[in-house]
């Protein structure tokens, strides 16, 4: 059996740098609600300034993510049509099945 700890060590570092940032567009969101912005204009600024950040971050890291490619079969992890994952839940290879998050 294959031993693809680097790649699920991988695999899980970019899921959390792609799901990471949506936390810091809540925060950017609450800020927003928080804030009067007419009176200092310059928070305003920073404040959109890391919500664009956050969300191209997301972006970036997404299609990363989706373009990640299963070490066993090379096909995208995420792409193509589903097959049964036997271990339970959570993402599989779409061509081989095999889980990276286990």
């Amino acid at each position: 059996m294959n031993d693809y700890s680097e790649a699920r060590a991988r695999y899980r570092r970019l899921f959390r740098l792609t799901f990471l940032p949506l936390v810091g567009c809540f925060i950017y969101a609450l800020l927003l609600m928080t804030y009067n912005i007419d009176r200092v204009p310059i928070i305003g600024v920073v404040v959109g300034t890391l919500g664009a950040l956050c969300f191209v971050t997301f972006a970036v890291n997404g299609i990363r993510l989706e373009r990640f490619r299963c070490p066993p079969c090379s096909g995208y992890f995420l792409r193509g049509k589903r097959v049964s994952h036997p271990g339970g839940p959570g993402p599989c290879c779409r061509h081989c099945g095999l889980s990276l998050l286990d």
